[in-house]
């Protein structure tokens, strides 16, 4: 999501209050003008998610630029997966679901840092950088073919991903839209929690960031790089 977090991956919404789905629809307004970006900062801690089995008929592993350059000229991977040349930087890495030697699901990982401009929602000049500790990788691209949904392929992925040390990951990291409420009660089910709400808000030079103060507890630095005024909360 260019190539945003994992915003829309997952459609849907939680459970609202009327408050809430007000609050809601205010947001998903002004959004449109490009001036906000609200984000949930989600974590998943070394050791806390479960290990996940493959569902039967699929395999799982990462992917190196080649092989993904052979899928793509054959037509066997969605069009939208991204650059292979990404990964010949040594911070990203791709993992895979594949059926019938197709690609059906996939998660992009980092480490070290993510660039803004890999993680925005609608407005790129919203993006939020995340500089990351050693032994943490940030998710930051996901997708599952419409037709092998509901079979936990991103889950199995992000399993994956920290049982064979993906880009040398132990704990995961990534931001889902504060509405998009299936994909955080699907994070959440594979054990990662909340680090708070990032709010971005302007535009230009002239913009105000939250940055929730759980992230830099933990070493996560926050939109290092965004203009404007900035304020821990």
């Amino acid at each position: 999501m260019t190539w945003s977090p994992l915003v829309n991956q997952i459609p849907g919404s939680m459970e609202m209050s009327p408050l809430q789905r007000i609050a809601s629809l205010l947001y998903r307004a002004v959004r449109r003008l490009s001036i906000l970006d609200v984000t949930r900062l989600m974590h998943l801690p070394p050791n806390a998610g479960e290990s996940l089995p493959v569902a039967d008929g699929y395999e799982i592993r990462a992917l190196p630029a080649g092989e993904l350059r052979e899928l793509i000229a054959s037509q066997r991977v969605d069009t939208r997966v991204g650059d292979p040349g990404r990964l010949y930087d040594g911070r990203h890495a791709l993992v895979v679901a594949l059926r019938n030697d197709r690609v059906v699901s996939y998660v992009w990982f980092a480490h070290e840092c993510v660039e803004a401009s890999d993680n925005f929602s609608r407005a790129s000049h919203l993006g939020t950088s995340i500089d990351l500790p050693d032994g943490s990788a940030f998710v930051y691209n996901a997708w599952t073919d419409p037709e092998h949904r509901g079979r936990r392929l991103i889950a199995a992925i992000l399993s994956f991903a920290v049982r064979h040390r993906v880009a040398g990951a132990c704990a995961l990291l990534t931001s889902i839209d504060w509405t998009n409420g299936r994909s955080i009660r699907a994070f959440e089910h594979i054990g990662m929690i909340s680090l708070g709400t990032v709010v971005r808000f302007g535009w230009g030079p002239l913009q105000v960031s939250l940055i929730p103060r759980r992230a830099q507890s933990l070493g996560v630095r926050v939109g290092a790089g965004a203009p404007g005024l900035k304020f821990a909360c």
